[in-house]
């Protein structure tokens, strides 16, 4: 930005020391007040996280550190970065000291969000992973007291209400968010060689040991909520654009509450959001499929798809998907999940045809089924071309199941 360089020019490390340092400093005075990493830390904990004016000074620090992200600009985030980033670890520490009191909480998720979202893209690949690993630390440290909480309603005292712990869930979801944007082979300024090759590494296993810690604190009261879940599907396509492998190597149950919460996505009343489901399916199918032409697919993730592959083949077929969501997110959706599973494809289309009751019935279902995947040359590529072709053959397929009545399932 032109109108920016003179004042990235002027001395900003300076400047951006003289903010960060008192931050700093006061963060680190109070994680020792509170006991941090200390045996009697838990008890001594309370009395900070009940403290008005602890919570009051807490939140006005994380307000300083908003401030210094929302400054950066690209000429100058390693600079800021570097003045700012010894206020990442008391950050991380303060979250089990005010596991108490969220209004404290809240804020200090919210400066970790808005410093991964301000300068995940802008940092060599080394700084990013240090700021991958303490974005990961602070994921994993509050979701395990997010585990921990009973949901309680907004009205409990003593208890962390469930608006507050949506808006805390909402901010760990922005901050796997921004992390998995910063694609790995990126080396950003000043990267390459072996160093940018063990970052790469260290930003992937800061997301993963993010998604272990989180994905057990979306619980289904949470996925009601529209704007969670528009989160939540940004999170995963996030991942699944960069890191697609990592995602379909987590171990189970991960990848069975992954199902589920988009399963619970495609059945929510915002079409928004039943589109945004959609294309997500399509991502995680599509990795699926490049990563099974290479090797073959966990167990886990495989019964994922297979999930997937049933739940969004019968909610076409059966008519439960509203029509604008038919094409073309749900057309995609459905052959990338035949490309990554087509001996499930083979499965269902074949209990499909058994469900006929007549034999007139069973033989053209078999040949509706048939052409789906062979009329008009379509192929299982996941081309632009071939997807057009595929969600004609889908729309004929359609037509034939309503004007031919043909038996199907009712969805759960």
């Amino acid at each position: 930005d032109p109108a920016r360089a003179p004042l990235a020019s002027a001395q900003p490390a300076a400047a951006y020391a003289a903010i960060a340092e008192p931050v700093t400093a006061s963060l680190r005075a109070m994680v020792a007040a509170g006991g941090g990493g200390a045996p009697n830390g838990k008890q001594r904990s309370a009395r900070v996280g009940l403290h008005p004016a602890a919570a009051s000074e807490v939140a006005g620090l994380c307000a300083c550190v908003r401030g210094l992200t929302r400054a950066t600009t690209r000429h100058d985030a390693q600079t800021c970065f570097a003045a700012a980033s010894a206020a990442l670890e008391p950050l991380v520490c303060l979250l089990p000291l005010l596991e108490s009191e969220p209004s404290a909480s809240t804020p200090v998720l919210r400066a970790l969000r808005d410093a991964a979202g301000a300068w995940m893209g802008l940092l060599s690949l080394d700084a990013a992973a240090h700021l991958a690993r303490a974005c990961a630390a602070a994921v994993a440290t509050h979701a395990r007291l997010l585990c921990a909480l009973p949901m309680v309603g907004d009205q409990a005292t003593g208890l962390l209400p469930d608006r507050d712990r949506s808006k805390q869930v909402r901010a760990m979801l922005d901050i796997v968010a921004h992390v998995a944007s910063r694609d790995p082979a990126d080396g950003g300024p000043g990267g390459g060689g072996g160093a940018s090759v063990a970052a790469a590494h260290q930003l992937g296993e800061a997301l993963s040991a993010s998604l272990h810690a989180l994905l057990p604190c979306v619980v289904p009261p949470l996925l009601c909520e529209a704007k969670l879940l528009r989160g939540y599907l940004h999170m995963l396509s996030a991942l699944l654009e960069s890191h697609g492998s990592r995602v379909l190597a987590l171990p189970a149950p991960l990848p069975a509450a992954i199902g589920g919460h988009l399963i619970a996505a495609l059945a929510h009343h915002e079409l928004a959001v039943g589109g945004a489901a959609l294309d997500t399916v399509f991502q995680l199918a599509r990795s699926a499929a490049l990563c099974a032409a290479q090797a073959e697919l966990p167990a886990a993730a495989a019964e994922l798809l297979a999930g997937l592959l049933q739940r969004v083949g019968l909610a076409l077929l059966g008519g439960s998907l509203h029509p604008e969501l038919v094409d073309p997110p749900g057309g995609n959706a459905l052959l990338a999940l035949i490309a990554a599973a087509p001996h499930r494809w083979h499965e269902v289309a074949s209990s499909l045809v058994e469900l006929q009751p007549t034999a007139e019935g069973k033989q053209a279902a078999t040949l509706a089924f048939g052409a789906l995947l062979t009329a008009r040359g379509v192929s299982r590529s996941l081309a632009k071309p071939n997807r057009v072709k595929f969600r004609a053959n889908l729309a004929d397929l359609l037509r034939l199941t309503r004007s031919a009545r043909f038996a199907m399932p009712r969805l759960e």
